[in-house]
């Protein structure tokens, strides 16, 4: 059944999302109305997000150019399109050299500190629900722990190897991820707006949703979503 769009307002919120997410490679992210500053985790995931669209850009060129990637702590997505499964294995290689990580086995999706020694890195107090923040030379890990050595993250790619119509397959899931953020919004669910809360992004029909939400929330938020046409599944991240 069509959405109802209640109030202008939401079809403000609606457009800006959309023009938003076109210009996603730019911003890094959604909205960051509440980010608490330069050095806050959040600001950290964008600053990330901006070296690997910089990295990107030097390295693989045209052959990113609709790949998306969104951090969250110790989070890292990886969405979009590519012509060949070529890219994506070189994109994905790239992303794991802008955080100064490895995959801790070939197929998994578990990665550890490329180098932990000899960093010359320092701890930097963050917020508590985000743990430390770890920085230092570009050969340390971007990974965040209490302690740097045994830092663990995560790092899903899910990019699409697509032969044709790149451009408007990346264009509907930007679209589904608009649409998406206004129906939580409108459901009452603001913090889909807070980058230190949850990070979103969608491929193909999935919304991937990353955050440290709880088992009740997740579980609102996901009936939410399976409701709006378009979406095939949610799926969530937690740190």
């Amino acid at each position: 059944m069509p959405v109802l769009w209640k109030s202008a307002s939401v079809w403000m919120l609606l457009f800006g999302v959309v023009i938003l997410s076109a210009s996603i490679r730019a911003d890094g992210g959604l909205l960051d109305m509440f980010d608490e500053g330069e050095s806050s985790p959040a600001a950290k995931d964008r600053a990330f997000e901006g070296k690997v669209y910089d990295l990107l850009e030097q390295q693989a060129g045209v052959v990113s150019r609709y790949v998306q990637v969104t951090r969250f702590g110790n989070i890292i997505l990886i969405t979009g399109e590519v012509k060949e499964t070529a890219h994506a294995t070189v994109i994905d290689g790239l992303v794991l050299e802008a955080a100064g990580i490895k995959r801790e086995t070939q197929a998994g999706n578990t990665v550890v500190p490329e180098k932990n020694r000899e960093c010359g890195g320092r701890a930097v107090g963050g917020n508590a629900k985000r743990r430390m923040i770890v920085t230092g030379k570009k050969d340390c890990s971007s990974l965040r722990s209490d302690e740097p050595r045994q830092a663990k993250g995560r790092v899903y790619n899910h990019m699409a190897v697509a032969g044709s119509d790149t451009a408007m397959k990346v264009a509907a899931a930007n679209l589904l991820l608009a649409k998406a953020v206004s129906e939580l919004v409108d459901a009452g669910y603001t913090q889909v707006l807070d980058r230190a809360v949850m990070r979103m992004a969608a491929q193909d029909g999935v919304l991937y949703i990353l955050g440290n939400l709880g088992e009740m929330q997740r579980k609102r938020i996901k009936a939410v979503l399976n409701s709006y046409p378009g979406v095939r599944d949610v799926t969530f991240y937690t740190e």
